[in-house]
């Protein structure tokens, strides 16, 4: 597989410490601080300064996924009894480029004097080492720890061990630091107010997830076998899969947003109506999963419903793009859900996106191919490639780019004499980077009254390709060269709605409505089967994230109730449901489900473990932070 070519170095991190006006690349020079940075602050438990708390400054790992951080200051310092702290002239840079956090533990929250919290840890983001100044300040509090967990969770094992490899991720922690600073200002500790046009946050949520944090913060940390004391019900029910309990706040809310289903109503009783942070949520959400949402096109109007926003890619430079089905238009957005540019495309009628190896964009439908450049500019003739003049008829239900920026479409040709009358033969047509035809029209074509009209087509990192069919249901497979490897008649009784190869096992995931299946590439044969749900699902797209976990994006309609239930759910390499969920209100996908999912369409995963979703039913982006394994290359 290779690496995307153009790595994401025009992401500008906004951040708001005092004196910092952005974060830094790593390693650069130029950021070196021409004094000796004042790094001084408070720790508060809510409302309640934190006294006695032991605060250490560390150094993220940036070579080893999760690796352990280095702590700068020889011994921590501790609060005052305003809960103040000063760092000056105690701690050396490792370098400018060097990423550095603080984490505070231990100290009494405004309670009786001698008071202890031993459970009490939380953290708060500074930025890049070079980037500090002589008057930076900075609040650790319950939110901050929130929005740090928030963004880091793909990199962080807990409060020492937050890493990641920067020689394959130059941005990863960076990109990270500046997603927290879109959640909640380091310098106030408190949410950053809605912008006229800029994205929609969960506030609610965050101050939710807080205040369940400062129940125990604010207490004692005394737990009891009763679960009468607050950290006694946070820590309990924030466990992990092999049942390992947290013994501190910070990794309580690690757990809550790895495994954002579990526990919801129980840890929801934490939140008291008068908590140190409001609003709340007026009762408790499906899951934890908090999504920063845009409107597609930017600003609802009436041509809102007439933007059938559905399709989705992410491009070298960590651009998104969101691909609209009803006229020719593509939007880009940057990291912070900022419109970057609209695109008039050639492509009328867009059914496919995808990212090639070289992180350029194609997009497919209504027979013509075009490609774009990070930056929007077209890199095909003007027009496009027609592919429909060139002998191939797409059906619009299949595409994809092979390892070698092959094009690969599902087409058809009508069956001749010896066929049903008017039935539809699948055929692969395929196209070289430039657009060029590899195949003679109209394809290799598959004619058999055992197999049906063409639906998704997919390659494999050995460059083979796979077709679904539909009714009669199976799925065929050629070679680079167009060669049959599972004979005219297919395999697999399924019909391939989409098709996903798992480039690191001989396997091949499909979806068929509520079916999920894997196959043996080698040989068609079922190796894992799953009922996505009891009822009638439409899935519409797929992908894999960095460690092949499968994702998908779903709806179904209640019981035909007119009731839509959306999520976005994963499967482990081995077929296991990664992301179950709960069932409420009757919805029985399990998964993700952020407030706004409504007919969930395109996902995309970017290189630092966000999930991106387009929603067809409210015409909307949103991004759910670090909920997947950072996608570092292109997946075949």
């Amino acid at each position: 597989m290779s690496t995307w070519n153009r790595p994401y170095l025009a992401l500008i991190f906004a951040t708001l410490l005092t004196g910092c006006s952005s974060l830094s690349h790593f390693d650069d020079p130029s950021m070196s601080p021409s004094t000796v940075p004042t790094v001084s602050g408070t720790v508060h438990g809510g409302q309640q300064a934190v006294t006695g708390s032991k605060v250490q400054m560390y150094a993220a790992n940036n070579t080893v996924h999760k690796g352990v951080a280095t702590a700068l200051l020889a011994t921590p310092v501790t609060t005052d009894a305003s809960g103040s702290f000063n760092i000056t002239g105690l701690y050396t840079c490792p370098t400018p480029g060097t990423l550095v956090y603080l984490v505070a533990t231990g100290g009494n929250p405004g309670l009786t004097a001698g008071t202890n919290n031993t459970g009490l840890s939380m953290m708060s983001l500074l930025g890049t080492c070079g980037s500090l100044t002589s008057s930076t300040l900075v609040t650790i509090n319950e939110l901050t720890t929130v929005a740090a967990v928030f963004a880091l969770k793909p990199f962080m094992l807990d409060g020492t061990h937050i890493g990641a490899n920067l020689t394959a991720n130059p941005t990863a922690l960076s990109a990270a630091l500046a997603a927290s600073s879109l959640i909640v200002n380091p310098l106030t500790g408190q949410t950053i107010a809605a912008i006229t046009g800029g994205p929609t946050l969960p506030t609610t949520l965050y101050n939710t997830l807080a205040d369940i944090l400062a129940a125990c913060i604010n207490s004692n940390g005394t737990i009891d076998q009763f679960q009468l004391q607050p950290c006694s019900k946070l820590f309990l029910y924030t466990f992990d899969p092999l049942g390992n309990y947290p013994s501190d706040t910070l990794i309580a809310m690690l757990r809550m947003v790895q495994y954002p289903s579990n526990n919801i109503q129980v840890l929801f009783g934490l939140v008291g109506s008068t908590g140190p942070f409001q609003p709340t949520l007026a009762t408790y959400p499906q899951d934890w999963t908090g999504a920063l949402t845009v409107n597609v096109p930017p600003s609802p109007n009436i041509l809102a419903a007439y933007y059938s926003a559905r399709m989705i890619a992410i491009d070298g430079q960590q651009h998104i793009w969101v691909a609209n089905y009803s006229t020719d238009t593509i939007h880009v957005y940057d990291q912070n859900l900022n419109l970057l540019y609209t695109i008039a495309s050639d492509t009328y009628n867009i059914f496919f996106l995808k990212a090639d190896p070289s992180g350029n964009i194609w997009a497919y439908g209504s027979n013509v191919l075009s490609k774009y450049a990070p930056d929007g500019t077209s890199l095909l003739p003007a027009g496009g490639i027609n592919t429909g003049l060139l002998g191939f008829t797409g059906s619009n239900s299949g595409f994809d780019i092979d390892k070698f920026g092959n094009i690969w479409i599902s087409s058809f040709q009508k069956y001749g004499t010896s066929g049903p009358s008017g039935s539809m033969v699948p055929c692969f047509a395929k196209f070289s980077n430039a657009g060029t035809p590899l195949f003679t029209a109209p394809g290799i074509c598959f004619s058999s009254a055992t197999v049906g009209p063409p639906l998704a087509v997919a390659t494999d990192a050995a460059g083979n390709a796979y077709m679904g069919t539909n009714n009669p249901a199976t799925i065929l497979k050629v070679d680079a060269n167009g060669n049959s490897l599972y004979g005219p008649t297919g395999k697999v009784s399924y019909r391939g709605v989409t098709l996903q190869p798992d480039p690191t096992l001989d396997q091949v995931w499909i979806t068929d409505d509520m079916y999920t299946i894997q196959i043996k590439g080698s040989d068609g044969s079922i190796v894992n089967y799953v009922r996505s749900s009891l009822q009638t699902t439409q899935t519409s797209n797929v992908t894999l994230d960095g460690a092949n976990t499968f994702w998908i994006t779903s709806t179904t309609d209640l019981n035909s109730s007119g009731i839509q239930c959306s999520a976005v759910n994963a499967y482990l390499p081995a077929g296991t449901k990664y992301t179950t969920g709960q069932t409420s209100n009757s919805c029985a996908l399990g998964g993700l489900k952020p407030s706004g999912l409504n007919y969930t369409q395109g996902i995309a995963i970017d290189a630092y473990g966000n999930i991106w979703v387009v929603n067809y039913g409210n015409h909307t982006l949103q991004k759910i932070p670090s909920q997947a394994a950072p996608k570092l290359k292109q997946t075949f």
